[in-house]
């Protein structure tokens, strides 16, 4: 028989949806929980979304557009994920002041609210090598339309590669961090993950999704097809509860026609 907790929980199960819902709304967790958040990517990319579809929710979107995906096509996607990152080692979560984020606006180019919205659910996926199209994070096929040299800010050296493509209508970015792509999102602490954005010229921004193992395809909104100056965006993301950019962008590069 399994031992279990004060709270009648497994040692080391997945967190359940309604823990994982309270902390999306702004509960704390308890120390199992932060353990257990730091070391389990398939709980982490959960949260990400819940967190987002209730920041979503609060801004008056349409309910119907976030559903989370099924357990069964997380776990799919992680087992994936799990053959090329090891999952890091559990520890504290830290104390991050979450009152040191800015929320940015959305892109007033890139998208509307609903097509921001229905990016939620995709982007996580996408992330994790779903690319929102079923692929697996190795390159959509169809039209190239842009490519980007992703250079680090901290000393401009070269960070990797996206590409703009069109696929049956559908614009998706491929991501790739070359060798930084075994690179853990650290210096965040426990937990701490690499989201990927479009910057659009007026100052703008919308969020793709998780970046897991440095690559992964994305769903992007349609205005992208027709903007020009779009700039693609990795950022280091702390496991703190805010689904705001952090402001701490690890490479960055001009999409060009």
């Amino acid at each position: 028989m399994s031992e279990q907790d004060d709270a009648g929980r497994t040692p080391g199960a997945h967190a359940t949806d309604d823990e994982l819902a309270g902390l999306a709304l702004g509960e704390p967790a308890d120390a199992r929980l932060e353990q257990h958040l730091a070391g389990c990517a398939r709980c982490r990319a959960v949260l990400v979304a819940d967190r987002r579809a209730v920041d979503a929710g609060r801004a008056g979107e349409p309910a119907d557009l976030l559903r989370r995906p099924p357990d069964r096509v997380l776990d799919a996607v992680l087992a994936e994920v799990a053959r090329d990152r090891p999952v890091p080692a559990p520890g504290p979560a830290p104390a991050v002041p979450v009152q040191r984020r800015v929320r940015r606006p959305v892109g007033r180019a890139l998208a509307t609210a609903g097509a921001a919205v229905a990016l939620l659910a995709v982007g996580v996926l996408a992330g994790l090598g779903l690319g929102g199209l079923g692929g697996t994070g190795g390159g959509a096929v169809g039209d190239v339309l842009a490519t980007a040299e992703l250079r680090t800010l901290a000393d401009d050296a070269p960070g990797g590669t996206a590409v703009l493509r069109e696929v049956d209508g559908v614009p998706v970015v491929d991501v790739d961090l070359g060798d930084r792509a075994d690179d853990p999102a650290d210096g965040a602490g426990p937990g701490a993950y690499e989201e990927v954005w479009l910057l659009d010229p007026d100052g703008g921004l919308v969020s793709l999704g998780v970046l897991a193992g440095g690559r992964g395809t994305f769903t992007a909104p349609p205005a992208a097809l027709d903007v020009d100056g779009v700039q693609v965006d990795v950022s280091r993301e702390p496991l703190d509860g805010s689904p705001a950019h952090s402001g701490d962008s690890l490479v960055r590069g001009a999409l060009l026609r």
